[in-house]
């Protein structure tokens, strides 16, 4: 049983917006004075109760998941 601990929601390995730009096939732009920002989370804790796949499949998921609405 799992009580009062937080997770952090994610798969294993990296998305970046090039990769989510490749997927949708739709421009992305970005201000060329834009910082560029970097978001790491551990998901270590989250592994023990529950087998992760790749970050970038739980992508596809989710593209495909707005394809079939």
């Amino acid at each position: 049983k799992v009580k009062d601990k937080t997770y952090n929601i994610g798969g294993e390995g990296t998305v970046s917006v090039t990769d989510i730009k490749k997927a949708v096939d739709l421009p992305i732009f970005f201000s060329k004075d834009a910082e560029k920002q970097q978001y790491e989370m551990d998901v270590t804790g989250l592994a023990v109760l529950y087998p992760l796949k790749a970050s970038s499949l739980y992508l596809q998921d989710f593209l495909n998941s707005l394809q079939s609405q």
